[in-house]
């Protein structure tokens, strides 16, 4: 699959990220025929992003941007099997480091006078109210990075975006 539709430097990442969930898709094809279907005489089945599945957010009052790649796919056969009432996780592509966050929905980033802080919405599992109560999936909240141009790295209270290794260069 070839990524056009995002900045230069992210587009061998953005593509390695998409063959990795292609992989998956292919691998849990055996598991899925429907009841009529030879697998044998099938090619790979089609992995389809959603529109929104590639955007920018903004990491620095300075303009600096990550790519981020959200992957709420179609995979024949077997519907969004990527994602859940958590979210999909997702990636966010800075420079050529790719950062990861297993579960949450779609981030984005809100800027103010102090800095850009990078909005993760969670599910209401991974939230407690003021007085230590455990949220409901329905209940969600947000957790929240900020870009360190220097570390060239994300920081957050609990390493809310690990480095990943699913696309390397």
């Amino acid at each position: 699959m070839i990524v056009t539709s995002v900045p230069a430097y992210a587009q061998e990442l953005v593509a390695q990220i998409f063959e990795h969930y292609q992989t998956e898709c292919n691998e849990m094809q055996p598991d899925l025929p429907a009841i009529d279907e030879d697998i044998s005489d099938q090619g790979p089945p089609e992995l389809r992003p959603l529109e929104s599945t590639v955007y920018d957010i903004q990491l620095t009052p300075n303009g600096k941007t990550g790519t981020v790649v959200y992957p709420d796919f179609w995979c024949e056969n077997a519907g969004h099997p990527f994602c859940g009432t958590g979210g999909c996780g997702f990636y966010i592509i800075v420079d050529d480091k790719v950062f990861e966050r297993q579960g949450g929905h779609r981030p984005h980033s809100i800027a103010s006078e102090k800095g850009v802080y990078v909005i993760i919405p969670i599910h209401g599992s991974g939230c407690e109210d003021s007085t230590g109560q455990s949220g409901a999936g329905a209940d969600s909240c947000s957790v929240v990075a900020i870009w360190d141009d220097k570390a060239e790295t994300f920081h957050s209270v609990r390493q809310e975006l690990r480095q990943s290794d699913v696309a390397r260069r």
